[in-house]
């Protein structure tokens, strides 16, 4: 009966998760959505006009640890209305990424990315930036630490070609 119980929540889970494509929104990061390939097609389809950056990072890893203070920051030096920024984790562990996104004062959306993420974005090595400009164009893949002063030089860039 319980394992019954288990697999309607989980249906229904799963259900709302194609159904309600994630948010923008910054409002509220104490829940982690789920998000696919085509959720990160569309958010970038939605941001036209807007420079978009997506970070893949997962909590295990040292480097994305590194660069989320300076991507709290980057957040702030740009208005939401020139700037998507979103985080991607590839982290394997709900609890853990929970507990992370809890301890942490993230001021943009963090989604937890599946494996279709992966594959289509040819993720090897993380921490991974992509940058798309305000037409939705990919301009940039970075593989490793990126620096806030190199990522606001790329974003200054584009939104400088608009």
């Amino acid at each position: 009966m319980i394992f019954r119980k288990g697999l309607i929540i989980m249906a229904a889970t799963l259900l709302l998760a194609v159904t309600e494509p994630p948010s923008l929104s910054t409002a509220d990061t104490s829940q982690v959505e789920v998000i696919r390939y085509g959720d990160v097609v569309d958010l970038v389809g939605e941001s036209r006009g807007k420079v978009v950056v997506i970070n893949f990072w997962a909590t295990w890893c040292g480097p994305c640890r590194q660069e989320i203070p300076e991507l709290i920051e980057l957040r702030q030096e740009y208005s939401e209305e020139q700037v998507v920024l979103l985080g991607i984790s590839l982290d394997n562990s709900e609890s853990s990424l929970a507990r992370y996104v809890s301890r942490t004062d993230f001021n943009y959306p963090i989604y937890q990315g599946q494996n279709d993420i992966i594959s289509a974005y040819s993720i090897m090595a993380i921490p991974r930036t992509v940058i798309y400009d305000t037409t939705g164009e990919k301009v940039l893949s970075h593989e490793g630490y990126m620096d806030r002063k190199m990522l606001a030089k790329a974003i200054d860039t584009l939104l400088n070609d608009k």
